[in-house]
């Protein structure tokens, strides 16, 4: 069964999150507040039916939406 999507702004989070940025950093970038970084993280939580930081990077790694730390776009 396919995820709901993610809107435009959900997926901004989940690149700056994903590279590493922390809610406060991730909403200065945005320029939103934390707290809607939050509701954000929450909201694609909940579509993808995940609960930790690590899976959702890995989420994004594998569909092209971060980085590895050696700069190589997606997984291995």
């Amino acid at each position: 069964m396919a995820h709901p999507p993610l809107t435009e702004r959900e997926r901004e989070v989940v690149r700056c999150l994903a590279s590493g940025l922390t809610a406060p950093e991730t909403a200065k970038a945005l320029g939103i507040s934390s707290g809607v970084v939050r509701n954000h993280r929450m909201n694609v939580y909940r579509k993808l039916r995940i609960n930790r930081a690590t899976v959702l990077a890995r989420w994004a790694m594998e569909h092209g939406m971060a980085r590895r730390r050696n700069g190589r776009k997606g997984a291995a």
